[in-house]
């Protein structure tokens, strides 16, 4: 009875001692080329979860937080057995932002940090207009450079391109404000083709217009 006792007793004590395990993640999201905290984003946690020797080939979502007044959040729960990690970020007139992670990415019972930036959404819109004189040979194309965010409705660098006399075009679409634009245009009439170059400033959450008139 007395040895019962005795290891019943090294039961709990080992018990209450034990560590416990947890995903411990913080970290902060910018904006601005990291000039800037964004407050009220939210960070979900997901992770395609192993039970036994199966394991799930879809994201299950762990933990949903959202950053404080200065941009910083924190992700504390129980440690999961996992193959994956992934970590999306939300934010009104903010690119979504989503990042994978391995198993080796992430400690277990040490804190991770994980910095996340954000680009802000605006929108370009070229202006387009063959002017007088023109004739029904005139072609001109024109491409955007070093885009970073690729989307349904976001600036591509496919080249636009235009035929003939009577063009008055708008092409507007989404791109990261808050930074330069390169754009670059190549104008053919009758027999020569001049290559023209400019770039452009493109404020965040505003739509910044730009004319080709040839």
């Amino acid at each position: 009875m007395k040895k019962l006792i005795i290891i019943l007793l090294a039961i709990v004590f080992l018990s209450c001692n034990k560590k416990e395990e947890n995903i411990i993640i913080g970290g902060i999201i910018t904006g601005n080329y990291k000039t800037e905290t964004i407050a009220n984003a939210n960070i979900v946690l997901m992770a395609k979860l192993m039970e036994s020797s199966s394991y799930s080939s879809t994201f299950t979502t762990l933990e949903t937080v959202y950053t404080d007044e200065k941009g910083e959040y924190i992700i504390n729960i129980e440690a999961v057995r996992a193959t994956e990690y992934k970590i999306s970020v939300f934010k009104e007139n903010y690119f979504d932002k989503t990042e994978i992670y391995s198993p080796d990415d992430i400690s277990i019972s040490e804190e991770n940090s994980i910095n996340i930036f954000l680009n802000s959404i605006a929108y370009i819109k070229i202006n387009v207009n063959n002017l007088l004189p023109a004739i029904a040979s005139d072609y001109m194309f024109f491409s955007i450079f070093g885009l970073t965010e690729n989307c349904y409705d976001c600036c591509s660098e496919e080249k636009f391109e235009f035929y003939g006399e009577n063009v008055s075009e708008i092409i507007k679409c989404k791109i990261p404000g808050n930074q330069d634009v390169a754009i670059q245009w190549n104008v053919k009439s009758g027999s020569d083709m001049i290559l023209y170059k400019d770039t452009f400033f493109v404020n965040k959450f505003d739509t910044t217009s730009y004319n080709i008139n040839y």
